[in-house]
C-alpha cells in the first residue's frame, strides 16, 4: 500500500476462525460431559483436556446469559445456573472448534 506522500508498507490481517463440529465429535475430542439434561436449575460441566475454552450461554430468545473465557484443565468442572424455565444453548470453543449444546431448564 502507498499512501498520498509515497510511503509504502504491507496491510496484514489475520482471521481466526471457527470450525463448527459435530456435538458428539467435540465430546469424543475433548472428554466433555454436560449434565443433567433436562436440568434443574443447574448444568455441570465437566472436562477432561487443557487449555483456554471460550463458554457463552444464550436462552431460547437469544439473549446472553453467559460469556466466560477462562483456562480449563483435565478434571475441572463448571456450574452454570439457569434461573429460568425453557430452552439454553451453551456454545463451548476450544483449539479452534466450537459446539452448541441445547439444554431444557426444566
Amino acid at each position: 500500500v502507498t499512501n498520498s506522500n509515497s510511503c509504502s508498507g504491507t496491510i496484514t490481517n489475520s482471521l481466526e476462525a471457527d470450525t463448527k463440529i459435530s456435538t458428539e465429535e467435540f465430546i469424543r475430542k475433548f472428554g466433555l460431559q454436560i449434565f443433567p439434561n433436562p436440568a434443574h436449575g443447574k448444568v455441570k460441566l465437566k472436562f477432561n483436556t487443557f487449555g483456554p475454552l471460550k463458554l457463552s450461554v444464550v436462552d431460547g430468545l437469544g439473549r446472553s446469559v453467559l460469556n466466560k473465557t477462562f483456562e480449563v484443565v483435565s478434571g475441572s468442572e463448571e456450574v452454570i445456573n439457569l434461573d429460568k424455565t425453557g430452552f439454553y444453548f451453551i456454545t463451548l470453543q476450544i483449539e479452534g472448534l466450537s459446539a452448541t449444546y441445547k439444554i431444557e431448564n426444566l
